[in-house]
């Protein structure tokens, strides 16, 4: 008795699903994913292709006899990137792309992108493409007081070109002086004046930035109120976010950015009150829906106990590791939720930032050791889904940086690179460890339903 597809045949058969499985995949994997069986080469075939480069079209199409196989490379193909050629020089000549590739949708060089828009009639026929140029530039300032200019359409560009600007926003010093030097001190006064500007700035360009850069004490409530006013206002989230706090905030702000989030830093060098700790940090933040996260970089201060806190033997499942606070124990509490981290992320770099003139005890070191071994199985939980895929780049995917304060002048190099050293080698260890042992049970798992 036939009893029909099995449940994965029949998510397999479904077009965006296999779509989505296939995006979750490394680049690097995706052509002998396309040699398993026939049931996944087109669906293979049609991912790789989607978006492709002038270059590897025409190799492609040079190599390939099949005219079905052929037929379909050109049904994959819905952006094409133009690289450098006579074609490439002639947007006049782009439109008859068009005719060879049916599914093709926007043919890109530069700057500049061909779009086709087909309308189609009443009785479902097809009406005629309608085809529409759009140049595309990059703009950044820095906010100030005096900020209030009209960013103007670039010379140059043809008329019939829509034009369409990234625009890049940084917070800076600048901003805080030129409040300072009108009288407004306090930095609760201060924290909302740039809140205000920040907000009426993006409204007056009608564009919220691609890039946000915070160079200053700013609380993420603020922020948090800005991009909630901005969303309900059409205005679409940062592709990219530099922050300097890593305060209560910061979850319920990942949550309503986080969707287009390709690069975060989060530099808290600061010992301030009200920061999360880097276990909470990770712990509080949904990072599985962070989907398109591909670079994160976190910077914390840290401060060692004692060496009479130490000793004293502190009750370990009561007590916690306070990595922006001076006061810090012993040693992470066990037994905390397991982590699921962001599923295309790359790369991740973590510091933590030590006080200037710390000169470690024997057993200050050992439980530091131990310290930046529990931060080792965190980051790990954040990073298995790339690194058991490229388990000899690991190195490279996972930075670990143990630096001095800046106040600590010609002596802090020279201690960084002590510490760097002898901590890096405990945390890559420790990763290893995780990736070894998640391995056999791998091993064993496959071995028993064998």
């Amino acid at each position: 008795m036939d009893k029909g597809p099995s449940a994965l045949e029949r998510v397999w058969s479904i077009p965006t699903l296999h779509d989505a499985i296939i995006s979750l995949v490394p680049p690097e994997c995706i052509p002998n994913l396309a040699l398993v069986n026939k049931s996944f080469f087109e669906p293979v075939i049609k991912h790789k292709y989607k978006s492709c480069g002038q270059h590897d079209y025409e190799r492609v199409m040079k190599k390939c006899k099949a005219q079905e196989r052929k037929l379909l490379y050109r049904n994959s193909i819905k952006v094409l990137r133009l690289e450098k050629s006579t074609l490439a020089s002639h947007p006049a000549r782009w439109a008859k792309l068009f005719d060879s590739l049916p599914n093709l949708k926007t043919v890109t060089y530069e700057e500049v992108e061909l779009s086709k828009e087909t309308n189609n009639d009443v009785c479902g026929e097809t009406s005629q493409s309608k085809f529409s140029f759009e140049y595309s530039y990059s703009y950044s300032e820095s906010l100030g007081m005096r900020t209030d200019k009209r960013i103007k359409r670039r010379v140059g560009i043809p008329n019939a070109y829509n034009q369409k600007m990234d625009y890049s926003l940084a917070i800076g010093p600048m901003l805080i002086y030129d409040l300072l030097v009108q009288g407004q001190n306090g930095n609760p006064h201060i924290q909302m004046e740039i809140k205000r500007k920040m907000l009426e700035r993006i409204r007056f360009i009608s564009n919220s930035s691609k890039w946000l850069t915070i160079c200053v004490p700013f609380e993420n409530s603020h922020l948090l109120d800005i991009y909630t006013k901005l969303i309900q206002e059409g205005f679409q989230t940062p592709d990219a976010i530099t922050l300097t706090s890593c305060d209560e905030s910061l979850p319920d702000l990942l949550e309503i950015i986080g969707g287009r989030l390709l690069f975060l830093s989060i530099l808290t060098w600061r010992n301030e009150p009200n920061q999360l700790t880097f276990e909470s940090l990770c712990e509080r933040v949904g990072w599985e829906r962070l989907e398109k996260l591909a670079f994160l970089n976190v910077s914390c201060t840290r401060y060692p106990p004692s060496d009479d806190v130490l000793q004293e033997g502190f009750d370990h499942d009561d007590h916690d590791y306070v990595v922006n606070s001076d006061t810090t124990t012993t040693t992470l509490v066990g037994n905390r939720k397991a982590l699921s981290g962001p599923p295309r992320l790359s790369f991740f770099s973590l510091s933590i930032v030590y006080p200037v003139d710390i000169i470690l005890s024997p057993i200050q070191l050992e439980n530091e050791k131990r310290y930046i071994r529990q931060m080792a199985h965190i980051v790990y939980q954040l990073t298995i889904r790339r690194i058991l895929t490229k388990l000899d780049q690991y190195e490279e995917m996972i930075r670990l940086l143990v630096l001095h304060s800046m106040k600590d002048g010609d002596r802090g190099p020279f201690r960084t690179a002590v510490f760097n050293d002898e901590f890096n080698k405990v945390f890559l260890e420790a990763i290893k460890e995780k990736i070894e042992d998640g391995t056999r049970k791998m091993e064993g798992r496959g071995a028993g339903s064998g």
